[in-house]
């Protein structure tokens, strides 16, 4: 949790950004913004649109430990970002950051990632197989089971 100890008195505020949570007091809300991004870096409660893009951004990153960040600050926003995570899916070049993608999109358990993960069940890529089975199986709807069972009977998968 983030310390407030340089913010001055004032109104009563509470932000997040992802990363940390703020609670105290302050004459101007704007300056509370700009404390936040200076002190982790994320995204404010003013910045959720922005939230994909600095997850992705921490994904790209060649820092290990900000690849797993940037998964785990989308992961419980799967849902809500399908749409931008497909759209990213289809132009990433990196293996190991699809694979991820896939997972997310998998995790999303929307009726609208089927498309992907059916094409991905069907795709020469064993990885991405396997997270679109996982995806498949996690959303657990009647057209998903329908193509898990068709790719069984077809001996695509175990």
């Amino acid at each position: 949790m983030a310390s407030s100890n340089h913010l001055p008195p004032g109104k009563v505020y509470a932000m997040a950004c992802g990363h940390c949570t703020i609670f105290g007091c302050l004459h101007k809300p704007s300056r509370i913004t700009q404390w936040l991004r200076s002190t982790c870096g994320g995204p404010t409660g003013d910045d959720v649109a922005n939230q994909f893009s600095h997850a992705m951004r921490l994904m790209r990153s060649r820092d290990p430990q900000k690849q797993e960040d940037g998964f785990h600050l989308l992961r419980p926003h799967a849902a809500q970002h399908l749409e931008e995570l497909i759209t990213e899916f289809n132009r990433e070049p990196n293996h190991g950051l699809r694979c991820w993608m896939l997972e997310l999109i998998g995790e999303a358990r929307s009726a609208e990632a089927l498309p992907v993960l059916v094409a991905q069940l069907h795709g020469d890529d064993e990885s991405l197989q396997d997270w679109a089975v996982r995806g498949l199986e996690q959303l657990d709807t009647k057209p998903a089971r329908h193509q898990l069972y068709q790719a069984r009977s077809a001996g695509l998968i175990r």
